[in-house]
């Protein structure tokens, strides 16, 4: 079961992700603004995410390619990101986060060829 924002504390920061290249450039761009660093002063965020396979499951652009439903969060340099499919981000303290998602047993179901 994943818990809803409204849930929780306001995050520090609300954005836009979809108005960056990458979400990736977005979460960077929002942490600097919130944190008041110079880009060149913060850790890489691939340090804390594979920003590849982030930027592939979002996917900026059409609504329609995007992930939907889902929401995607990971923890880095003492925030807690999220994503939304409704092409949202927000910063959380680290401190405040939301708690993660339990983890969910994964299954192998075989599949049938012939």
């Amino acid at each position: 079961m994943t818990q809803s924002l409204q849930d929780h504390d306001d995050p520090l920061r609300r954005f836009d992700w979809t108005t960056f290249e990458s979400a990736s450039q977005a979460v960077a761009a929002a942490v600097v603004d919130e944190s008041g660093a110079q880009f060149d002063d913060i850790e890489p965020l691939y340090g804390a995410v594979d920003t590849d396979a982030l930027d592939d499951l979002v996917q900026t652009g059409d609504a329609t390619s995007r992930f939907v439903g889902g929401r995607v969060a990971f923890d880095y340099l003492g925030y807690r990101v999220e994503l939304d499919s409704c092409g949202y981000g927000f910063l959380y303290a680290l401190t405040g986060a939301p708690d993660r998602q339990p983890e969910v047993p994964q299954q192998s179901i075989p599949v049938n060829d012939g």
